[in-house]
């Protein structure tokens, strides 16, 4: 079951039955084996005195999501282009919060996916590369998924409905915006290779989504990495109503970084652990990503 399909359940009407896999994902417990995944915060308040005495302090306006995924699709567009081979592999390398602690895990997890999706491979706790075969992909092989985004259209209105009707992955968000939220995030954060024009589209059509926010000033990243935040708080799969979601991007290259939760309310996760409205309960940091001939490999 892949970490998309396991936050999915845990819903709001339901926290204190979800299974145990969302809970010792979001605790922070060590994977042992993976299933083939899809990845795929609290935005920084910013307080401003003036050495005790009150001054009124004008804030430059927040950038537009509009003008700023326009600059990150021009760059993504530009980048150099490959077609990973069928029996190529995507590897990646993340790293989850411990939501008892509050701080990053202790391992860092490995795996490898087979792009025309016959194997995937993740790196035991003993260092052994175990590789298993796959019969069935909840979500997607990565060669679905690349031939999913070779094919969506230019303009952004037909991209949002050309996700929204494709079979890989269907959000059950309450509103359209939730639903296109979803629909983006899970294809930028699928795990596979996705070509720059692709990529660039799926950010134009991001900008179009009502609610979609971005934050130049974000806290960083679980590893301490600063972030460019493009935020979006509803009702969508990867929370409960109210949650508030940041896809965190590298501010130079645009790369995903990894994506972050904050609880819009009290969110009882078991084995003792609650979060409250305000505090991050769930993000993953992408350590590497990349297209490789072999699993085991790292470059």
């Amino acid at each position: 079951m892949d970490e998309m399909t396991l936050l999915r359940e845990f819903r709001s009407d339901a926290p204190a039955a979800a299974p145990p896999e969302v809970r010792e994902r979001v605790l922070g417990s060590r994977r042992t084996s993976r299933r083939p995944a899809l990845r795929l915060a609290l935005a920084a308040v910013l307080a401003v005195t003036g050495g005790g005495v009150a001054a009124t302090v004008f804030q430059p306006a927040a950038p537009s999501a509009a003008a700023v995924l326009g600059r990150v699709a021009a760059t993504v567009a530009a980048a150099p282009d490959l077609t990973p081979r069928p029996d190529q592999w995507v590897y990646e390398r993340d790293l989850f919060l411990d939501a008892v602690t509050g701080k990053p895990g202790t391992h860092p997890g490995e795996s490898w996916s087979r792009f025309d999706g016959e194997r995937v491979a993740d790196r035991m706790p003993s260092g052994r590369v175990n590789v298993q075969g796959v019969e069935y992909w909840p979500l997607g092989t990565p060669q679905q998924w690349y031939d999913m985004v070779v094919a969506l259209p230019d303009d952004p209105a037909d991209v949002l409905d050309h996700l929204a009707a494709d079979p890989l992955y269907t959000s059950t968000g309450d509103t359209r915006a939730d639903r296109d939220f979803d629909e983006v995030t899970q294809a930028l954060t699928a795990e596979t290779y996705l070509p720059p024009a692709g990529r660039a589209s799926l950010f134009r059509a991001l900008a179009t989504i009502p609610g979609v926010g971005i934050d130049e000033h974000a806290a960083p990243d679980l590893v301490g990495r600063p972030v460019l935040s493009v935020t979006f708080t509803g009702d969508t799969d990867l929370g409960r109503a109210g949650d508030h979601w940041e896809l965190l991007l590298d501010p130079a290259s645009y790369d995903v970084l990894g994506l972050r939760g904050t609880a819009g309310s009290d969110i009882d996760l078991g084995e003792g652990t609650v979060k409250h409205a305000g505090e991050v309960w769930y993000e993953v940091a992408v350590l590497d990503h990349r297209v490789v001939d072999h699993a085991g490999d790292l470059h």
